[in-house]
């Protein structure tokens, strides 16, 4: 039996001796998960978040002989010593990864539960020892759960498959009276109709369904052991049959060649930093798989939580492990004891979860360490050997111990080049490219448009290399959206701008880049806003579309002007290059006095103009022009009229529409024009909340200031104001401004009834309405 005890805790921010016996007086009532402090938007003080504070819980429980009690903290930063009623429980570090503590001849009926946390960068204890570019906050921020077994039970178990339904379950019990017990495995199906049993822990499910990207089929195995027919334990864990290796041509799923495109991501949060329950974490899962399309998450640089692992599982989202740490690898002893703790720790926490394809056990961009990363191979091929390892560096040939070759290449810097040629690649070792862009090219949501733009550019020049070669397994960018950092990296203000998405979880231009490329729904997305104001000299350049459509049409104030197609001459490796939009005069030039081809160089003079200026036309363009006007006595003033009707914008600002066809059919478009009107487009996926008992959720609820062709207004600085009613907690500000001409709004949400959020924009008021209900 599992007991949530997330809710209804004291907090304080100081520690006395009087605290482990007597219940604290001067507190702030808060619930778990939970941050040591409300974090700004941006700008503040890295020591605001360390020191020592004390979170204290009191919980009734009927005890019984013949009974276990544990305490299990899923996590918290960084280390604690615990106590209940009294008793000194123990000294331990958690940081990511949980902690289980026995507390069977301490628990009462009755209880004081009391965390003393250490919340400093302690320099034995990794990601610390140098400063990390992440920012690791303090707090009880994952779950916490009284768990009751009987005295014999199930301790562990780690189940491996194969896809021709083999099944090899490995647990271990604790069975002190060594009772006689017998041992039942039932496998489930996905909608929990029995298929098998069996009394020993390896056998086969004839003609499984294989767990894949587009079909991330989950059975259930239970097992379950028994004394005189009675049920002393059991344990119900979800699971896929699946076969995944990294081969120097390729990472295989199932026998099937997979080109794995992903982004790394950092769990961190506005406002609650690591402080995310179940549903914004399984939130981002669903983003990465369903919104951006990738298919490969890597965890940097550390493991995170079972909900975002377990969602993973469920729609098909493969993910990389990662060991805590950052550049800094330290020679003394007591770091490099807890580092390979944490290896072995990594893999007890997450070794069942179909989706984990390979743990990374080198940290991340550090030196070689022969010795150090020797032994944590070793862990982990002993404690699990059905993956392979990976190990990151920033640098080439580098001793690579590990199964996997992981660089980071950050070697595009806007021009044509994408990634190096993997020429680097160690003999007989697969390569992933694990990092690339990001800090090399940070971008804010709200930056001038040919910033988001060139970041765009970026991804696309390295995702383009990445389907260049086999060798290339892998390519996951830096990074999924922009995190909170320590005060000496990122701008300045506490936050890295290196993802395709802002803090908030909405996009950039960067995130349409992988849209285009994975999603297999119709998208289409232009990478200006072909205003001239965002250009040097107001001259408005060439247009990028990143579509996944076969060719698109531009139509403007609804008259053709040109059909495009994929440029695979610029991008030929990607499945969907890059669309350019080169003419915008075309069709519609109507100056029937002129041949066919004079007509043809005209409006490619005409072009060459309007996208790069007066003085990329040459004096023989000039000249053949002139010379076709002479022909053709079209005087002087004729000519400027013509210039100034298809090159020069002035008061008739044209209406854009751009529509992408699919096998000759249209099915996605998008305008851009002048606004008439503006509004806000206000949504969330959880309207209806189910929270589970003794737990609360947060929501994120988007809002977007869009004009009347549903563009998003990115230079708007307005500021939102927030009402709240009914059962539901704001945490986010009252008063928020709109960053990139978008926010999220998070809710609370630990009772059931319903919220309504009211939010206004000066004239426009919009009202979203939460209904919540305990399961």
């Amino acid at each position: 039996m599992n007991i949530s005890l997330n809710l209804d805790w004291k907090f304080c921010k100081n520690f006395n001796e009087n605290y482990i016996n007597n219940e604290i007086k001067n507190y702030d009532n808060v619930d778990i998960p939970h941050n040591v402090k409300r974090i700004p938007v941006n700008y503040f003080t890295d020591k605001d978040f360390e020191g020592i504070f004390t979170y204290q819980k009191t919980f009734k429980v009927k005890v019984e002989e013949n009974k276990k009690y544990f305490i299990e903290f899923e996590g918290f930063m960084l280390q604690a010593d615990i106590f209940l009623n009294g008793n000194k429980l123990g000294h331990y570090i958690s940081g990511y990864l949980p902690i289980k503590i026995d507390i069977t001849k301490f628990i009462q009926s009755k209880n004081l539960l009391t965390v003393v946390l250490d919340t400093h960068e302690d320099p034995n204890i990794p990601p610390f020892g140098n400063i990390a570019d992440y920012f690791t906050f303090g707090g009880i921020y994952r779950d916490v759960n009284l768990i009751i077994k009987n005295e014999a039970y199930i301790d562990d178990y780690q189940i491996f498959t194969k896809n021709d339904g083999s099944v090899d379950v490995k647990f271990s019990l604790q069975n002190p009276k060594s009772l006689q017990i017998s041992t039942i495995f039932s496998i489930f199906d996905k909608n929990d109709n029995l298929l098998m049993t069996s009394k020993t822990p390896q056998f086969k499910l004839e003609n499984p369904t294989l767990w894949d990207l587009d079909n991330p089929y989950l059975y259930t195995l239970k097992i379950q052991i028994l004394y005189n027919e009675t049920s002393l334990d059991s344990i119900n864990l979800k699971f896929g049959f699946k076969e995944a290796v990294f081969k120097v041509d390729g990472f295989y799923l199932n026998n099937k060649k997979i080109k794995l495109i992903g982004l790394n991501r950092h769990q961190v949060y506005p406002v609650i930093g690591y402080a995310a329950p179940k549903i914004l974490q399984e939130d981002d899962a669903l983003i990465l798989k369903n919104d951006l399309g990738v298919n490969v998450v890597r965890l940097s640089h550390y493991p995170q939580s079972k909900y975002f692992m377990e969602k993973c599982d469920e729609i098909g989202l493969l993910t990389i492990n990662e060991v805590p740490g950052w550049q800094f690898v330290s020679k003394d002893e007591k770091w490099r004891n807890n580092f390979l703790d944490f290896i072995a720790r990594m893999i007890d926490k997450d070794k069942n979860y179909t989706s984990l394809i390979a743990y990374g056990v080198r940290v991340d961009e550090s030196v070689d360490d022969h010795d150090l990363y020797s032994k944590a191979n070793e862990i982990v091929h002993q404690k699990d050997p059905s993956r392979q390892t990976l190990g990151v560096r920033n640098f080439k040939n580098s001793e690579c111990l590990e199964d996997i070759y992981a660089y980071n290449d950050f070697s595009c810097r806007g021009d044509k080049h994408g990634l190096d040629k993997p020429n680097y690649q160690p003999k007989n070792k697969a390569l992933i490219i694990s990092e690339h862009n990001g800090h090399m090219f940070s971008t804010k949501a709200n930056d001038p448009q040919l910033n988001r733009e060139s970041q765009a550019l970026r991804h696309n020049l390295v995702i383009n290399d990445a389907f260049s070669s086999d060798k290339f397994t892998a390519c996951i960018g830096w990074c999924f959206v922009d995190y909170y950092t320590h005060g000496n990296f990122g701008s300045g203000d506490h936050i890295c701008y290196h993802g395709v998405m802002d803090i908030n979880r909405n996009p950039k231009f960067a995130a349409s880049i992988y849209k285009s490329q994975l999603k297999k729904e119709p998208y289409l997305k232009v990478l200006s806003n072909l205003d001239v104001g965002d250009h040097p000299e107001n001259v408005p350049g060439i247009a990028y579309v990143a579509t996944n459509c076969d060719y698109i049409k531009l139509f403007i104030d609804g008259k053709y002007v040109n059909t495009f197609y994929p440029n695979r001459k610029l991008f030929k490796y990607e499945p969907h290059p890059l669309v350019i939009i080169d003419d915008f005069i075309g069709e519609i030039f109507d100056k029937p006095q002129f041949s066919k081809k004079e007509k043809k160089f005209i409006v490619k003079t005409l072009n060459k103009v309007r996208n790069y200026g007066w003085d990329k036309a040459t004096k023989v363009d000039y000249l053949k022009q002139g010379l076709i006007a002479l022909k053709r006595k079209i005087s002087y003033e004729e000519l400027v009229q013509m210039i100034n009707k298809y090159v020069t914008i002035g008061k008739n600002y044209p209406l854009y529409e751009i529509k992408g066809y699919i096998n000759d059919k249209e099915c996605v478009s998008e305008k851009l024009g002048i606004p008439s009107s503006y509004s806000l487009n206000v949504f969330t996926n959880y309207q209806n909340v189910e929270l589970e008992k003794d737990k609360y959720e947060i929501i994120p609820i988007k809002v977007q200031y869009v004009d009347n062709y549903c563009n998003v207004n990115t230079y708007s600085k307005s500021v939102l104001n927030i009402e709240i009613s009914g059962v539901g907690e704001l945490i986010s500000n009252r008063n928020l401004a709109l960053e990139g001409g978008m926010q999220t709004i998070f809710v609370k949400l630990s009772k059931p009834g319903t919220t309504k959020i009211k939010i206004s924009l000066e004239n426009l008021i919009e009202e979203i309405s939460i209904s919540s209900v305990i399961k």
